[in-house]
């Protein structure tokens, strides 16, 4: 080569070779072979293009963890160079973690392989990183006001999504399971109930937005040994797991409440009540008695309270003027009561028991046989029974009355004979 240069194509990357370097020229005799100089030097080798696993485009949420993995490892690599929008990063392995995920983490990584001796790969690989974040909550509303039900009453879960992240939130997907002890009445917003479970599709958020949903549900009659409904609503943005809602700020409903919590409870009062009372049938039809007639009574108990009576005891003493003939139901002559103490009774449900007697055939001065009967549900106080319905025995009467009276209709006759 007589340029002072030398082109070198044909070579194999990572296998050392030596080239002899000397001078000769007009007048000059060529350098001797001890004056010359030998340079060695092995090619580089440029490693291959790296691939990153998963999606070229991920979404990932406010304070999740990414990770972006080369795989797998280019031929010639053995180290990486990663850059975030074009500015390197001090990640030099396989394998680049992103801890706690911030608005500011997102941007384009990129990464390039390297080799041993420091040659650079001819591509890079690209990698999209979308930071959403969002805060689910549910706040309440009764019918009739209060902060609890005690049955009966309409409640409207409002769901809100607050868009915590940079960029829109857009095909959210939020589900919501009907509550137990609680029946669908309305749904808001386009959702749909699909099987049990309240949805709405296609939920958009701008950043620094909240977007609201709502169904209304009517409270149960029957509480029994319910202390709260509760209530947990699910986001989805298609990608990362379910989303659970949170409360609502106790004294803001339009803020979320406290973040270690999950779902919504909406506290029940459980109430034991009844209403006990008393009808009667004369064996002869009549509504009056003679004397020596047979009367059946029956002892009603209406569960009015949210909660299932069991056991229900009923004591009622014999009147006077009578004797004990019998007593179904379950019912048993303790000493000179009748008692049931096997009954229950469910919300909104009437348990009766019955017994019988004979009423005396001597019923001088006597113008009524009055018998007053009394229930405990072992929560208040006996409640002594009250009359029936005049019109329909199976119904309560006047509740300012106290127990049961069947007038006696007064009789004086007598045979005269002689013998």
């Amino acid at each position: 080569n007589l340029t002072g240069s030398l082109d070198i194509t044909s070579f194999t990357p990572g296998v050392a070779a030596s080239y002899s370097v000397g001078v000769s020229g007009t007048n000059t005799c060529e350098t001797l072979a001890g004056d010359r100089t030998t340079i060695t030097f092995t090619p580089g080798l440029i490693p291959g293009d790296p691939t990153v696993s998963g999606a070229a485009v991920r979404v990932a949420s406010l304070g999740s963890t990414v990770v972006l993995q080369v795989d797998p490892i280019p031929s010639g690599a053995t180290t990486f160079q990663w850059a975030k929008d074009g500015v390197p990063l001090a990640e030099t392995s396989a394998t680049l973690t992103l801890s706690n995920v911030t608005n500011a983490s997102a941007g384009v990584y990129t990464v390039r392989s390297v080799s041993a001796n420091g040659c650079v790969s001819v591509g890079q690989e690209s990698v999209t990183l979308q930071v959403t974040g969002s805060t689910l909550w549910k706040s309440y509303v009764i019918s009739g006001g209060g902060t609890s039900v005690r049955g009966g009453e309409d409640i409207t879960f409002t769901i809100s999504l607050r868009n915590d992240g940079a960029g829109a939130i857009t095909n959210y997907t939020i589900k919501d399971p009907i509550p137990a002890n609680t029946t669908l009445k309305s749904i808001a917003g386009g959702g749909t109930n699909e099987a049990g479970v309240v949805t709405w599709t296609g939920v958009s958020v701008a950043p620094n937005a909240t977007v609201t949903r709502s169904f209304t549900v009517t409270v149960n009659a029957d509480l029994s040994g319910i202390t709260a409904i509760r209530n947990v609503a699910f986001v989805n943005d298609g990608v990362n797991p379910d989303q659970p809602s949170i409360p609502a700020d106790p004294s803001n409903p339009n803020n979320p409440g406290d973040p270690t919590q999950t779902g919504t409870n909406v506290p029940v009062t459980q109430v034991t009540n009844k209403v006990t009372w008393k009808s009667f049938t004369v064996s002869t039809g009549a509504t009056t008695v003679r004397g020596g007639e047979e009367v059946t009574y029956t002892i009603h108990v209406r569960n009015t309270g949210n909660q299932r009576i069991s056991p229900l005891i009923v004591r009622d003493a014999l009147p006077a003027n009578t004797s004990f003939v019998s007593a179904a139901d379950g019912g048993s002559l303790v000493g000179n009561e009748v008692v049931y103490s096997t009954l229950a009774v469910n919300v909104g449900v009437t348990a009766t028991a019955s017994f019988v007697v004979r009423v005396n055939n001597d019923l001088t001065g006597v113008t009524a046989i009055r018998n007053i009967a009394v229930s405990n549900d072992g929560v208040n106080p006996d409640q002594p029974s009250i009359p029936a319905d005049p019109g329909n025995p199976n119904n309560p009467g006047d509740p300012t009355q106290t127990g049961t009276d069947i007038p006696v209709t007064p009789v004086t006759n007598t045979v005269t004979w002689k013998s």
